[in-house]
């Protein structure tokens, strides 16, 4: 009889050493780093299989982020929502609520734009009103702004390409969430659906600040808070700049 070498890392049960898969929860024994090959194939073979739990993904992303964006990292991937499906889903359940309740992003910042506006003025709010019709696409940049912004400042973490690029789907899946709360208040004042810029970049220091592991804590902070607020702001500004060469040369 051959005896238990290790443990399952997603849910602890104990393994042989000709075993492939768990017994108990069907995970591959033999897990390395995480890479692109395995996100995509994750992605693709099941976007709408939820697989593991969405609600529990869900509500433990708002309160405990870090536990489950290391725990997925370090090989429990059966307990979880993959991150580009997490993505995927909070990005539909976004589009469905938003539509449910009304609300229109355009009619929103028009609303607010009610001056007179010059030419240049005027491409912009035309740049403006193409990235509102299609954020949802841009969102896209967002796990990548994360990935790279986190490598320059927390750039001894141990954490590869792939592994942040995960997080990145985690937190900007939950952004989407989040950004729930200003689209609903907008509908009191216009105005309050830009308290999103705030709550990002709030929550992202928060998740950044319990992921990337360093002895000074008021260092961590500093640095948690330029990568969460580089981050964002790089992903509008990127978006931004799409959509306003698009509109100025008349592409779209």
């Amino acid at each position: 009889m051959k005896e238990n070498i290790e443990s399952c890392k997603n849910c602890g049960a104990s393994l042989r050493a000709e075993d492939r898969f768990c017994a108990s929860c069907g995970q591959r024994t033999k897990l390395g780093r995480l890479t692109f090959k395995e996100i995509i194939s994750e992605f693709l073979s099941s976007v709408f299989n939820i697989d593991a739990p969405f609600p529990k993904t869900l509500t433990k992303m708002f309160f405990h982020p870090h536990r489950i964006i290391k725990e997925f990292i370090n090989g429990k991937r059966k307990s979880y929502y993959a991150p580009v499906k997490y993505m995927v889903l909070c990005l539909f359940l976004n589009i469905l609520i938003g539509e449910l309740a009304g609300f229109d992003p355009l009619e929103n910042q028009r609303s607010i734009d009610t001056g007179a506006m010059d030419e240049r003025s005027i491409q912009g709010y035309k740049a403006g009103e193409f990235l509102n019709r299609n954020l949802n696409f841009f969102l896209f940049i967002l796990p990548f702004s994360i990935s790279f912004f986190t490598k320059i400042f927390f750039w001894r973490s141990g954490f590869n390409f792939a592994e942040r690029t995960a997080m990145g789907f985690y937190l900007s899946g939950q952004f989407i969430v989040i950004s729930l709360i200003p689209m609903m208040l907008s509908m009191l004042s216009p105005m309050l659906f830009y308290l999103m810029f705030p709550l990002c970049i709030f929550y992202f220091t928060y998740a950044f600040f319990k992921v990337f592991e360093m002895k000074m804590k008021f260092g961590r902070l500093i640095l948690s808070f330029f990568s969460a607020f580089f981050s964002f702001f790089f992903y509008i500004f990127i978006g931004y700049s799409i959509a306003y060469t698009l509109t100025i040369y008349n592409i779209v």
